[in-house]
């Protein structure tokens, strides 16, 4: 082919990419705007024309309505061929998110969740994160605690939204929300005690110690320390779909569960990866009871909540009606509407070592307190319990703490109306607790608050 064929073969082919990524970046721009107006019927509209079925339909422009809250693009680019990102001010919170989208053959195929495209607050203070706050429970789209503090002093507490939007009752100081995965911290707490007691021994085989509940071709492969960080190949056993459809009264205590790990097998061979594994801080549960002779609740309550001096974290049976004990709240989309579902059906009855408990962030303040000054562990085994651990293939998970930024480690959390973080600095022992019962706004909220106690050093 002649050279100047070839030349032009290149412009024509650059044309067309140049193109194909306007015409992508269009694309992302329209469904942005669509959805920044904010009208179900456009959305509906918008949705069968322009959004593929597979990507959600207006629902997915209503979930990511909600993520936005309104506002105005700012600038869209290009990516690639089939992606474009755009980047918009929020209307609520009057932050950047940049909104990156996949279009194929002329419609969306998907849309990644708005990530922050820039600082949450223009000035890290108080007083600015409290308007945040104010300003996104005021459209429903925060509820919760939040706390920023020092060993020594409190920078911010706040208490904002609904723990029951079925009878208007507000959120308070004296609320306990749900915590999801935050137990977690408890139970490596508890079973790095009985290790430093001699009792249980990381690198123990966990059939070693617990008979007839897993296989024992795999019980004698997984070790403690596998378990603690998530590198034992096991997966679920809280939201699977036979778990789901089991009424929640049913189980009340971790023997309750474990006949549902008979045939438990890991992915990969463990030791190997690493995998999030509700099922590994069960059997850690179990382990504490069988190396302790205390049911699980009971170890927690005298090792580790009453030496830290957190009087609002009891477990609590939540058909026995509890005490000052938030609703939880998911977000729901119906044809391009959202709406809210309670967790009353889907929350476990009652504190598992995998997750479920409730407490406040002044407690958890206080366990985090007790956990640095050496209350709850010697100060040898609290660094080993904080620390990455890459020879375990888990680099960016000790044993029951997740790093969670540079200097900050900790542990957050998720389930059916619960999103719930706590972070703390091992150095300083600043501290980062943000408890909400709802979907919404939480990861901003928390971006935010790290940025106020990030500020100050």
């Amino acid at each position: 082919m002649p050279r100047h064929s070839l030349a032009l073969c290149a412009v024509l082919g650059l044309t067309t990419t140049l193109a194909a990524q306007q015409s992508t970046a269009e694309r992302a721009r329209g469904l942005v705007e669509t959805v920044l107006a904010g009208d179900v019927a456009r959305w509906r509209a918008y949705a069968d024309s322009a959004v593929a079925p597979s990507a959600g339909g207006a629902d997915l422009m209503a979930r990511l309505g909600d993520a936005i809250g309104g506002g105005s693009v700012l600038d869209t680019q290009p990516l690639s061929d089939s992606t474009a990102a755009v980047t918009v001010t929020a209307g609520v919170s009057g932050v950047r998110y940049r909104v990156e989208v996949a279009v194929a053959d002329g419609r969306i195929t998907s849309v990644d969740r708005p990530r922050l495209a820039g600082p949450p607050l223009a000035r890290a203070t108080a007083e600015e994160l409290a308007g945040l706050v104010a300003r996104l429970a005021a459209a429903d789209r925060f509820s919760g605690r939040v706390l920023v503090a020092t060993p020594d002093s409190v920078l911010v507490d706040l208490a904002a939204g609904e723990a029951s939007k079925e009878f208007a009752v507000p959120v308070t100081s004296r609320t306990r929300m749900a915590l999801g995965s935050i137990n977690k911290i408890f139970t490596a707490v508890a079973v790095l005690q009985l290790v430093e007691a001699g009792q249980l021994a990381l690198s123990d085989p966990i059939g070693r110690h617990l008979e007839g509940i897993l296989r024992d071709s795999v019980a004698q492969r997984i070790t403690v320390q596998q378990l603690l960080t998530h590198t034992s190949g096991l997966g679920d056993f809280l939201f699977t779909p036979e778990m789901l459809s089991e009424p929640r009264t049913r189980f009340r205590s971790i023997t309750d569960y474990l006949p549902r790990l008979a045939d438990a097998t890991p992915r990969f061979a463990p030791g190997t990866a690493w995998a999030y594994s509700n099922t590994g801080f069960l059997l850690l549960g179990a382990l504490v009871e069988q190396a302790s002779g205390a049911n699980y609740d009971s170890y927690i309550r005298e090792h580790v909540f009453l030496p830290a001096g957190m009087v609002d974290s009891d477990p609590v049976e939540l058909d026995l009606v509890p005490e000052q004990v938030a609703s939880g709240y998911d977000r729901e989309y119906v044809d391009g509407a959202g709406r809210w579902r309670s967790d009353r059906y889907r929350q476990v009855v009652r504190v598992t070592p995998a997750g479920g408990g409730y407490s406040t962030p002044a407690d958890l303040r206080r366990f985090v307190n007790a956990l640095r000054t050496g209350r709850l562990l010697p100060p040898a085994r609290l660094a080993e319990m904080l620390g990455p651990k890459p020879e375990l293939g888990s680099p960016r998970y000790g044993f029951g703490a997740e790093m969670l930024a540079p200097g900050w480690v900790g542990h957050t959390g998720g389930g059916p109306g619960t999103e719930s973080f706590v972070g703390f600095r091992p150095d300083d022992g600043t501290v980062v607790i943000v408890l909400a019962n709802q979907q919404g706004e939480t990861r901003l909220v928390t971006s935010a608050a790290l940025q106020v106690a990030t500020s100050r050093g």
